[in-house]
């Protein structure tokens, strides 16, 4: 009787018996339905591997920002003094482009000056 009381209060003792314990992994809110939380489908882990797995949400953010990535190149082509701008020196009218026209088109500047 004795070992059955001793048995009976390690598994029921208030703070630290068996059933306590056991209470405390699988009540709502609980150890086990925490780390479900972490592990299931949409839960924090998978997502958290979505964002850093290979082609996930970092690595594709840090192609965009590295050096030599999407966002450094794109502000090489805008920025004053890159290549969309002095594109645009270049084709813009009275820009270079449309003047070399006027100098070389039949009845240009330039055709006009072989013809004197």
């Amino acid at each position: 009787m004795g070992m059955l009381v001793e048995w009976a209060s390690c598994l029921f003792h208030f703070r630290a018996g068996i059933l306590p314990t056991l209470l405390l992994l699988i009540r709502p809110g609980g150890i086990l339905p925490t780390l479900l939380l972490l592990i299931r489908p949409g839960g924090i882990l998978p997502t958290l591997l979505l964002l850093i797995r290979p082609g996930g949400i970092l690595p594709t953010l840090l192609l965009l920002i590295r050096p030599g990535g999407i966002l450094p190149t794109l502000l090489l082509l805008i920025r004053p003094g890159g290549i969309l701008p002095t594109l645009l020196l270049l084709i813009r009218p009275g820009g270079i482009l449309p003047t070399l026209l006027l100098l070389i088109r039949p009845g240009g500047i330039l055709p006009t000056l072989r013809r004197c």
